[in-house]
Parts: C-alpha cells; sequence; structure tokens
C-alpha cells in the first residue's frame, strides 16, 4: 500500500512538472512571438519615419534649388557663360557664389549644363565638358528636370570628356540635385545641378533611425548600392 502510494505520488509529481515544463514551454515561445512581432513593427515604424523624413528633406532642399537656380545673382553670370563658354570671369562669379552655398546646403560641386549636356561650370576643372554617359536614372532626371521639374538623385555615375581627360564621379558618393535655369520669358535655358556631401543631412536624417546603442541604419537603393 505504501509502495503505491509513493508510486503514485512520483507519477503525479513527474505529471505536473511535465505540465509546468509545457506550459511555460509555450508561454515562452509566445512572448519570443510577442517580442519578434513587437521589434518588427518597431522597425517598420522606423523605417516609415526616416523614410518621410527623408522625402520632407528633399522636398525642402528641391523648393530651395529651383528658387536659386533662378535668382539673379546665379542666373546673369550663367546666361553669360551660355554665351561665352570661355568666359572665366562668369565661371569665377558662379564659383564664387556656390561658396556662399557650400554649408549651408551641403554641397560638394556644382554644374551648369545646357540642354546637351555639355557642363559649362564646376569648382573641379576635370568636370567642365561634355557628360557622356550617366545611367537611366539620371537620363531620367534630366528629361524631368527639362520639363521643368527640380528632381533629386540618390545615385548618378557620370562620366564627363573633357579637355584633358575622362573625369567619372564615383557612384556610390554622389546624391545629386537637378533645377532648370530659366529665361525670363520661360524658356529652359540651362540646368542647374549640384551634387551633395553624403555626410550632410542626409546622412544625419539616416543616423537618427536607429535601435538602442549598438542598432544602425543604412539606405540602399533599387540598385543594391549603398548611399548612406
Amino acid at each position: 500500500m505504501w509502495r503505491k502510494t509513493t508510486r503514485r505520488i512520483i507519477l503525479l509529481g513527474a505529471v505536473t512538472i511535465a505540465a509546468a515544463a509545457i506550459v511555460t514551454s509555450l508561454a515562452l515561445q509566445e512572448i519570443r512571438h510577442q517580442a519578434e512581432a513587437s521589434i518588427a513593427d518597431s522597425l517598420t515604424a522606423l523605417a516609415d519615419s526616416t523614410v518621410e523624413s527623408h522625402h520632407m528633406w528633399i522636398e525642402q532642399q528641391l523648393k530651395a534649388l529651383k528658387l536659386l537656380a533662378n535668382n539673379q545673382s546665379i542666373r546673369q553670370p550663367a546666361f553669360e557663360l551660355l554665351d561665352n563658354p570661355d568666359s572665366d570671369v562668369a565661371l569665377a562669379r558662379l564659383r564664387q557664389m556656390f561658396e556662399k552655398y557650400l554649408k549651408a546646403y551641403s554641397i560638394h560641386d556644382f554644374m551648369l549644363l545646357t540642354p546637351s549636356q555639355y557642363n559649362l561650370a564646376s569648382f573641379d576643372d576635370k568636370a567642365i565638358g561634355q557628360i557622356r554617359t550617366g545611367g537611366s536614372d539620371w537620363q531620367r532626371g534630366i528629361a524631368q528636370a527639362m520639363q521643368g521639374k527640380a528632381v533629386f538623385l540618390a545615385t548618378a555615375a557620370l562620366r564627363i570628356q573633357s579637355k584633358d581627360t575622362v573625369y567619372d564621379y564615383e557612384p556610390r558618393k554622389t546624391k545629386v540635385m537637378l533645377a532648370p535655369v530659366l529665361h525670363q520669358s520661360g524658356e529652359l535655358k540651362a540646368l542647374l545641378v549640384v551634387r551633395l556631401r553624403p555626410s550632410g543631412y542626409f546622412n544625419k536624417i539616416t543616423r537618427l533611425g536607429r535601435l538602442g546603442e549598438s542598432g544602425e541604419t543604412y539606405v540602399f537603393n533599387r540598385q543594391a548600392i549603398m548611399i548612406s
């Protein structure tokens, strides 16, 4: 009788422990699923807010660039260069004007393009010349800018044929904005292009989208090239 009672107690204890283990396992699985769902929701919300912040920043920069492209202080030397591409005075005036915007707009360089994509002005003499290749995104941006729109391109792989050499803009490091330069009559005369520093506001906004102390956020384009 005593042995039967002992066995029952041992069996009941084993069943209780097994049941507790099963309940604990199920509870842990539920906690893990809830944690994964919570992390996924947090990442989705973080990604959405980062993308929205980028869109807002880009929209503001494009509006500012469109105004800048048709500011008289930019337009006058630009028209002089269009009339006389060898005018060192007009080139110097444009460079002087853009030096003022380097820090405020995170600008690394600028270009003044004719409708045939000949670059008349830049801080870098090697970038002055005919653009030979630019990629599909670049050509789409050029087409939109020719229609009077200001355009942002996250990457642009440009090959420029200058008088002395062929110059390549590095696609991973080149973010550009384009805006039309218009005559007072409304006729499109040229395109103003600015090359942005990747270490500027674009990266600063991206770094805000991070989780915890060690989390990092990176931005890639459709071709899987890291652009931040």
